[in-house]
């Protein structure tokens, strides 16, 4: 086999490789963001009332701003600890209209199934009939809303009606609420970075039993803190705390902390099992002290380790095929200049290139297998495509290299 057509095969087989990589990745990247929602969030106000039993009974107002025929929404309704149990009460549809007036809809409920999810995943309504549905996966905390597909693009108000028992632990001395009103949308690397952010209002408001026994005083019994989006807190008289903020993107959850005396809760059942005793409030006050935004700094982090390990797979590439060009560099001057050397020296470099050239190909099968490896890893453990694609890919090209790396006397496959 000549040098030159040798050249040219490997050429041929590492561009094919990169070019089928390509194509793959582009065919990956317009599902993505075929898969954006099409619909923005103009306006949030939202109102979660406590009641004396552990219950949070919240009225949920979002202002939509759709395309024409969207067809579904979806987001997520978080439960606020792991023993609480939401149950959805009603869902309506309204329209503004200036020469219209205003125009109402009840959504009816369809119990949730996988046939349900498909045909909610596919754009389709759960029913044959043109009307307004709503379910809710209790597994993934997932609300979907199914729409007629002739619904008006204006701007719509969606609310939702539910309750939420079990809501917060109560402790000897505090119950203590953590409540994501706003969770952030389920959003793939290439989503979050393509997504177009829109500016959205949000309010929250979280109000505390009150009663002729008690009243409630910011700071000293009742206190809250908000996480997330930058905003503020603000203590309202009647007994409760109203939550804005202005929010950019939805890659972060916007979350209410409250604590108030847990002898306000009147109705309580003393074995309900949120009732986990012990004292409480002196640890709130003192993490609220050092709290970060964990949801924040987390999803940067992922992002960062996302191009931290592209970067580590691109200065793999780049060094292997510079070693490679340099083995067929080498491989080239040893054929075709051998008036160059004595025979004896002839054959020494060409036993030590070849020795050279096996010990590179070893390197590359090893490293081609760890990256298989994080191929793996990235999907299973990090959950990241991008980092997948990149690692297959690279991958790919290192046995194409370790194929096509030359050698003048030795077979490498007879060595292993």
């Amino acid at each position: 086999m000549s040098v030159k057509f040798q050249f040219k095969k490997s050429t041929i087989a590492a561009i094919s490789a990169v070019l089928l990589a390509v194509c793959g990745f582009t065919i990956y990247l317009l599902h993505e963001i075929s898969e954006l929602p099409s619909w923005n969030l103009v306006s949030m106000n939202t109102v979660g009332q406590i009641e004396t039993d552990g219950t949070l009974r919240v009225v949920d107002q979002r202002t939509i701003d759709a395309s024409a025929n969207i067809g579904n929404l979806n987001w997520e309704i978080s439960e606020t600890c792991n023993r609480a149990k939401i149950a959805i009460d009603g869902v309506r549809v309204i329209y503004a209209g200036a020469a219209e007036g205003t125009s109402v809809f009840q959504a009816a409920q369809v119990d949730f199934s996988e046939e349900v999810k498909k045909r909610l995943d596919d754009g389709q309504s759960p029913s044959d009939e043109e009307d307004y549905f709503w379910c809710y996966d209790k597994e993934s905390s997932w609300f979907y809303l199914s729409m007629p597909k002739n619904n008006s693009s204006r701007e719509m108000t969606v609310e939702v009606s539910y309750k939420i028992d079990n809501a917060f632990y109560v402790y000897d001395d505090v119950a203590e609420l953590y409540w994501n009103y706003l969770p952030h949308m389920k959003l793939s690397d290439v989503q979050r970075f393509a997504s177009r952010d829109s500016s959205a209002q949000v309010t929250a408001t979280v109000l505390i039993p009150v009663t002729d026994k008690n009243t409630p005083k910011d700071l000293n019994n009742v206190w809250a803190w908000g996480h997330g989006h930058e905003g503020t807190v603000e203590f309202l008289p009647v007994g409760g705390y109203l939550f804005s903020s202005t929010v950019n993107t939805h890659n972060i959850d916007s979350q209410a902390h409250v604590i108030f005396p847990s002898s306000w809760l009147e109705n309580l059942d003393k074995t309900a099992p949120i009732n986990v005793g012990g004292a409480r409030l002196g640890n709130s006050l003192s993490e609220e002290a050092k709290w970060m935004d964990s949801s924040t700094i987390a999803q940067g982090n992922d992002w960062l380790l996302t191009c931290v390990w592209c970067l580590v797979a691109a200065v793999i590439l780049v060094i292997a095929t510079c070693v490679y060009y340099a083995f067929c560099r080498k491989y080239k001057v040893l054929l075709s200049n051998s008036e160059d050397f004595d025979e004896h020296a002839l054959l020494n470099s060409q036993i030590t290139f070849d020795a050279h050239a096996i010990k590179f190909k070893k390197v590359l099968i090893i490293t081609s297998l760890f990256c298989l490896i994080a191929c793996i890893f990235a999907i299973v453990i990090f959950h990241s495509l991008i980092v997948s694609i990149c690692f297959a890919v690279l991958a790919a090209l290192l046995v194409i290299f370790m194929n096509w790396t030359p050698t003048i006397h030795s077979c490498f496959l007879d060595r292993i």
